[in-house]
Protein backbone atom coordinates (compact mmCIF):
# COMPACT_ATOMS: atom_id res chain seq x y z
CA UNK A 1 0.00 0.00 0.00
CA UNK A 2 1.05 3.23 -1.01
CA UNK A 3 2.33 6.13 2.05
CA UNK A 4 -0.59 7.97 1.03
CA UNK A 5 -2.91 5.26 1.22
CA UNK A 6 -2.02 5.05 4.83
CA UNK A 7 -2.02 8.47 5.75
CA UNK A 8 -5.77 8.48 4.06
CA UNK A 9 -6.15 6.23 7.38
CA UNK A 10 -5.88 9.74 9.07
CA UNK A 11 -9.85 9.97 8.74
CA UNK A 12 -10.01 7.75 12.16
CA UNK A 13 -9.47 10.78 14.47
CA UNK A 14 -12.09 12.28 12.65
CA UNK A 15 -14.46 9.12 14.27
CA UNK A 16 -12.52 9.17 17.22
CA UNK A 17 -13.44 13.16 17.98
CA UNK A 18 -17.11 11.99 16.75
CA UNK A 19 -17.72 9.25 19.00
CA UNK A 20 -16.09 11.74 22.67
CA UNK A 21 -18.48 14.17 21.19
CA UNK A 22 -15.66 16.74 20.23
CA UNK A 23 -14.92 18.13 23.55
CA UNK A 24 -11.10 18.71 24.98
CA UNK A 25 -10.06 15.13 26.36
CA UNK A 26 -7.81 14.04 28.93
CA UNK A 27 -4.36 14.01 28.24
CA UNK A 28 -3.00 10.10 27.59
CA UNK A 29 -2.25 7.86 30.20
CA UNK A 30 1.09 7.57 31.62
CA UNK A 31 3.16 4.98 28.91
CA UNK A 32 -0.12 5.28 26.81
CA UNK A 33 1.92 6.76 23.78
CA UNK A 34 -0.99 8.42 21.72
CA UNK A 35 -1.15 11.68 20.75
CA UNK A 36 -2.94 11.24 17.50
CA UNK A 37 -3.36 8.73 14.73
CA UNK A 38 -0.43 6.88 14.01
CA UNK A 39 0.50 5.98 10.65
CA UNK A 40 3.42 4.05 10.99
CA UNK A 41 1.62 1.58 13.27
CA UNK A 42 -1.04 1.05 11.34
CA UNK A 43 0.92 0.23 8.35
CA UNK A 44 3.01 -2.08 10.26
CA UNK A 45 0.00 -3.61 11.37
CA UNK A 46 -0.70 -4.19 7.50
CA UNK A 47 2.61 -4.97 6.40
CA UNK A 48 2.19 -7.71 9.18
CA UNK A 49 -1.66 -8.85 8.41
CA UNK A 50 -0.50 -8.99 5.03
CA UNK A 51 2.68 -10.77 4.39
CA UNK A 52 3.62 -14.07 2.70
CA UNK A 53 4.11 -15.39 5.96
CA UNK A 54 -0.04 -15.58 6.93
CA UNK A 55 -1.14 -16.95 3.57
CA UNK A 56 -3.67 -14.65 3.09
CA UNK A 57 -5.53 -15.52 6.66
CA UNK A 58 -7.80 -17.56 4.59
CA UNK A 59 -10.56 -18.91 7.63
CA UNK A 60 -9.80 -21.78 9.28
CA UNK A 61 -5.97 -21.27 7.82
CA UNK A 62 -2.79 -21.78 10.69
CA UNK A 63 -2.25 -18.24 9.15
CA UNK A 64 -5.48 -17.09 10.51
CA UNK A 65 -5.27 -18.38 13.68
CA UNK A 66 -1.79 -16.37 13.59
CA UNK A 67 -3.73 -13.15 12.61
CA UNK A 68 -6.25 -14.05 15.29
CA UNK A 69 -3.78 -14.63 18.69
CA UNK A 70 -2.23 -11.16 17.03
CA UNK A 71 -5.40 -9.26 17.62
CA UNK A 72 -5.84 -11.20 20.79
CA UNK A 73 -2.23 -10.03 22.28
CA UNK A 74 -3.04 -6.45 20.82
CA UNK A 75 -6.48 -6.37 23.08
CA UNK A 76 -4.57 -7.30 25.93
CA UNK A 77 -1.46 -4.98 25.92
CA UNK A 78 -4.05 -2.14 25.60
CA UNK A 79 -5.64 -3.47 28.52
CA UNK A 80 -9.18 -3.95 27.48
CA UNK A 81 -11.75 -6.52 28.87
CA UNK A 82 -12.68 -9.72 26.93
CA UNK A 83 -16.08 -10.29 25.97
CA UNK A 84 -15.11 -14.03 25.39
CA UNK A 85 -12.82 -16.48 27.35
CA UNK A 86 -9.38 -15.42 25.72
CA UNK A 87 -10.74 -13.05 23.64
CA UNK A 88 -11.79 -15.56 21.50
CA UNK A 89 -15.30 -16.48 20.12
CA UNK A 90 -14.90 -19.88 18.93
CA UNK A 91 -17.70 -21.56 16.47
CA UNK A 92 -17.19 -23.54 13.78
CA UNK A 93 -17.54 -22.94 9.66
CA UNK A 94 -19.64 -25.15 7.06
CA UNK A 95 -19.66 -23.54 4.04
CA UNK A 96 -20.19 -24.59 0.20
CA UNK A 97 -17.71 -22.04 -0.54
CA UNK A 98 -14.83 -23.81 1.93
CA UNK A 99 -15.64 -27.19 0.42
CA UNK A 100 -15.62 -26.39 -3.40
CA UNK A 101 -12.35 -24.16 -2.74
CA UNK A 102 -10.51 -26.66 0.00
CA UNK A 103 -12.05 -29.74 -0.17
CA UNK A 104 -13.11 -29.45 3.54
CA UNK A 105 -16.68 -29.72 4.78
CA UNK A 106 -15.83 -27.52 8.00
CA UNK A 107 -13.55 -26.06 10.13
CA UNK A 108 -12.84 -24.06 13.71
CA UNK A 109 -12.43 -20.93 13.51
CA UNK A 110 -13.31 -17.45 16.28
CA UNK A 111 -14.05 -13.80 16.53
CA UNK A 112 -12.34 -11.34 18.50
CA UNK A 113 -13.99 -9.22 20.22
CA UNK A 114 -13.01 -6.98 23.64
CA UNK A 115 -14.61 -4.03 24.87
CA UNK A 116 -13.46 -0.62 26.67
CA UNK A 117 -15.85 1.07 29.46
CA UNK A 118 -17.46 4.59 28.08
CA UNK A 119 -16.64 7.51 30.38
CA UNK A 120 -20.62 8.00 31.31
CA UNK A 121 -21.98 6.00 33.65
CA UNK A 122 -25.63 6.72 32.84
CA UNK A 123 -24.80 5.49 28.83
CA UNK A 124 -23.60 2.11 30.41
CA UNK A 125 -25.50 -0.21 29.19
CA UNK A 126 -25.72 1.53 25.53
CA UNK A 127 -22.65 0.28 23.31
CA UNK A 128 -21.11 0.98 20.31
CA UNK A 129 -19.51 -1.82 18.46
CA UNK A 130 -16.30 -1.02 16.03
CA UNK A 131 -15.45 -3.89 13.85
CA UNK A 132 -14.09 -4.88 10.73
CA UNK A 133 -13.33 -8.51 9.63
CA UNK A 134 -10.10 -9.74 10.01
CA UNK A 135 -9.94 -13.40 7.29
CA UNK A 136 -8.83 -13.21 3.37
CA UNK A 137 -9.19 -15.55 0.91
CA UNK A 138 -5.95 -17.31 2.03
CA UNK A 139 -4.93 -19.14 -1.46
CA UNK A 140 -8.49 -19.71 -2.60
CA UNK A 141 -9.52 -19.05 -6.34
CA UNK A 142 -13.13 -18.66 -5.00
CA UNK A 143 -14.04 -15.10 -5.24
CA UNK A 144 -10.24 -13.82 -6.41
CA UNK A 145 -9.92 -11.61 -8.91
CA UNK A 146 -6.78 -13.72 -9.83
CA UNK A 147 -8.37 -16.97 -10.50
CA UNK A 148 -5.59 -17.71 -13.48
CA UNK A 149 -3.23 -17.85 -10.70
CA UNK A 150 -4.47 -21.04 -8.99
CA UNK A 151 -2.56 -21.21 -5.33
CA UNK A 152 -1.46 -18.09 -4.91
CA UNK A 153 -1.19 -16.18 -1.96
CA UNK A 154 -4.11 -13.48 -1.91
CA UNK A 155 -2.64 -11.66 0.56
CA UNK A 156 -5.49 -8.40 1.62
CA UNK A 157 -3.30 -5.79 2.26
CA UNK A 158 -6.79 -3.52 1.78
CA UNK A 159 -9.03 -6.40 2.10
CA UNK A 160 -8.91 -6.70 5.09
CA UNK A 161 -5.85 -5.61 6.88
CA UNK A 162 -6.88 -2.30 6.29
CA UNK A 163 -9.95 -2.51 8.48
CA UNK A 164 -8.47 -4.30 10.93
CA UNK A 165 -5.89 -2.14 11.29
CA UNK A 166 -8.11 0.90 11.77
CA UNK A 167 -10.17 -1.12 14.18
CA UNK A 168 -6.76 -1.66 16.24
CA UNK A 169 -5.91 1.93 16.03
CA UNK A 170 -8.89 3.37 17.21
CA UNK A 171 -8.56 0.85 20.26
CA UNK A 172 -5.70 2.43 21.13
CA UNK A 173 -6.77 6.03 20.78
CA UNK A 174 -10.13 5.34 22.92
CA UNK A 175 -7.99 3.54 25.51
CA UNK A 176 -6.31 6.59 26.10
CA UNK A 177 -9.19 8.89 25.29
CA UNK A 178 -12.64 6.62 26.26
CA UNK A 179 -15.78 7.81 24.62
CA UNK A 180 -19.12 8.48 26.67
CA UNK A 181 -20.45 5.22 25.31
CA UNK A 182 -19.03 1.83 26.11
CA UNK A 183 -16.99 0.27 23.05
CA UNK A 184 -16.93 -3.43 21.63
CA UNK A 185 -14.14 -3.58 19.53
CA UNK A 186 -14.57 -7.09 17.29
CA UNK A 187 -12.68 -8.60 14.22
CA UNK A 188 -15.02 -11.05 12.53
CA UNK A 189 -13.92 -14.61 11.09
CA UNK A 190 -15.58 -16.02 7.91
CA UNK A 191 -16.44 -12.80 6.01
CA UNK A 192 -14.88 -13.96 3.07
CA UNK A 193 -17.24 -17.42 2.90
CA UNK A 194 -20.44 -15.22 3.02
CA UNK A 195 -20.27 -13.30 6.38
CA UNK A 196 -20.48 -16.08 8.66
CA UNK A 197 -18.31 -14.35 11.39
CA UNK A 198 -20.35 -11.53 12.28
CA UNK A 199 -23.88 -14.14 11.90
CA UNK A 200 -22.39 -16.22 13.86
CA UNK A 201 -22.03 -12.87 16.46
CA UNK A 202 -25.02 -11.32 16.20
CA UNK A 203 -26.57 -14.84 16.98
CA UNK A 204 -24.25 -15.78 19.61
CA UNK A 205 -24.07 -12.09 21.23
CA UNK A 206 -22.37 -11.63 24.03
CA UNK A 207 -24.70 -8.60 24.84
CA UNK A 208 -28.24 -8.28 24.29
CA UNK A 209 -28.53 -6.83 20.82
CA UNK A 210 -30.99 -3.57 22.22
CA UNK A 211 -28.33 -2.80 24.25
CA UNK A 212 -25.98 -1.68 20.82
CA UNK A 213 -26.78 1.84 19.54
CA UNK A 214 -24.68 1.62 16.64
CA UNK A 215 -22.26 -0.08 14.31
CA UNK A 216 -18.95 1.11 12.55
CA UNK A 217 -17.84 -1.42 10.18
CA UNK A 218 -14.28 -0.86 8.67
CA UNK A 219 -13.64 -2.74 5.32
CA UNK A 220 -11.42 -2.06 2.15
CA UNK A 221 -10.71 1.28 4.00
CA UNK A 222 -6.57 1.60 2.74
CA UNK A 223 -7.38 3.18 -0.86
CA UNK A 224 -9.78 6.75 -0.73
CA UNK A 225 -10.31 6.76 -4.28
CA UNK A 226 -11.25 10.32 -5.60
CA UNK A 227 -11.44 11.36 -2.37
CA UNK A 228 -15.25 9.36 -2.14
CA UNK A 229 -16.20 7.97 1.08
CA UNK A 230 -18.96 5.59 1.28
CA UNK A 231 -21.50 5.58 4.86
CA UNK A 232 -23.39 2.66 4.69
CA UNK A 233 -26.35 2.94 7.48
CA UNK A 234 -28.56 0.00 8.50
CA UNK A 235 -31.78 1.66 8.02
CA UNK A 236 -31.57 1.86 4.39
CA UNK A 237 -33.58 4.61 3.69
CA UNK A 238 -31.61 7.23 2.04
CA UNK A 239 -35.09 9.70 3.10
CA UNK A 240 -34.06 8.80 6.49
CA UNK A 241 -30.69 10.92 5.82
CA UNK A 242 -30.44 13.30 8.74
CA UNK A 243 -32.19 11.06 11.09
CA UNK A 244 -29.38 8.77 10.29
CA UNK A 245 -28.46 5.86 13.10
CA UNK A 246 -30.06 7.47 15.86
CA UNK A 247 -33.04 5.87 15.53
CA UNK A 248 -31.28 2.54 15.42
CA UNK A 249 -31.68 0.37 18.29
CA UNK A 250 -35.30 1.07 19.08
CA UNK A 251 -37.47 -0.18 16.12
CA UNK A 252 -38.37 -3.10 14.41
CA UNK A 253 -36.19 -2.08 11.74
CA UNK A 254 -33.26 -1.93 13.22
CA UNK A 255 -33.73 -5.37 15.37
CA UNK A 256 -34.13 -6.50 12.05
CA UNK A 257 -31.39 -5.70 10.93
CA UNK A 258 -29.02 -6.63 13.53
CA UNK A 259 -30.01 -9.82 13.41
CA UNK A 260 -27.62 -10.29 10.31
CA UNK A 261 -24.87 -7.86 9.60
CA UNK A 262 -25.36 -8.56 5.95
CA UNK A 263 -28.65 -6.46 5.53
CA UNK A 264 -26.71 -3.31 6.28
CA UNK A 265 -26.19 -2.92 2.44
CA UNK A 266 -27.69 0.94 1.97
CA UNK A 267 -24.87 3.51 0.93
CA UNK A 268 -24.24 7.03 0.82
CA UNK A 269 -21.68 8.54 -1.36
CA UNK A 270 -20.14 11.41 -0.36
CA UNK A 271 -17.71 13.38 -2.76
CA UNK A 272 -15.80 16.15 -1.00
CA UNK A 273 -11.87 17.76 -0.94
CA UNK A 274 -11.64 16.47 2.80
CA UNK A 275 -12.85 13.13 3.20
CA UNK A 276 -11.81 13.01 7.07
CA UNK A 277 -14.30 16.77 7.26
CA UNK A 278 -16.89 14.47 5.21
CA UNK A 279 -17.05 11.62 7.66
CA UNK A 280 -16.86 13.92 10.68
CA UNK A 281 -20.33 15.69 9.83
CA UNK A 282 -21.89 12.34 8.66
CA UNK A 283 -21.33 10.28 11.92
CA UNK A 284 -22.01 13.22 13.69
CA UNK A 285 -24.99 14.27 12.29
CA UNK A 286 -26.49 10.15 12.49
CA UNK A 287 -25.08 9.75 16.04
CA UNK A 288 -25.28 13.06 17.58
CA UNK A 289 -28.54 12.33 19.87
CA UNK A 290 -26.83 9.14 21.31
CA UNK A 291 -23.22 10.87 22.64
Amino acid sequence: MSTQSILSLAILLAVAETLTGCAAVSRARAGADVAGPDSLRVRRDIEYLASDALEGRGTGTPGYDSAAMFAVRRYAALGLQPLFPDYLQRFQVRSPMLAHSSGVAAVQTQNIAAQLPGRDTKLRGQFIVIGAHIDHLGRSTAGALDPEAGNAIRNGADDNASGTAAVWELARLFRAHPARHPLIFVNFSGEELSLLGSEYFVQHPPIPLDSVVAMINFDMVGRMRHDSLIVRRPDGDRAAGARGQRECGHGPPCRRNWRRLRTIRSELVLREKHPRAALFHQLARGLSSSH
